[in-house]
């Protein structure tokens, strides 16, 4: 009875960090998939050229892509708690400093 008791403790909580990935992906996908919207305010209120946004949106897209095998490989070697976080952790500061990184190499 113990064993079955622990074999659904632990069914439960094994959904626990596949539910806070897909938590996380869906606000970077918001903000990854949003950012169209927001190019002609950005080159409106900016100094920067609509050129110059399109690249560094191009630049995240292709950043995301390549970040994929190595984010999955931190989560095999260190769990998936400890990358959530971390990830979580580096967008939000990355969020946080756009709006003091207006020139094109910020």
């Amino acid at each position: 009875m113990e064993a079955l008791r622990q074999s659904q403790y632990n069914r439960r909580y094994v959904w626990l960090p596949v539910l806070a990935a897909a938590l996380v992906l869906m606000i970077t996908m918001g903000i990854r998939m949003s950012l169209g919207l927001f190019v002609q305010p950005m080159v409106r209120d900016t100094a920067l050229s609509i050129s110059a946004v399109s690249f560094a949106i191009a630049v995240m897209q292709l950043m995301w892509g390549v970040s994929q095998p190595i984010t999955g490989a931190l989560a095999d070697r260190f769990g998936a708690w400890p990358v959530l976080l971390w990830g979580t952790l580096l967008l939000a500061a990355g969020c946080g400093l756009m709006p003091w990184l207006p020139g094109t190499w910020g």
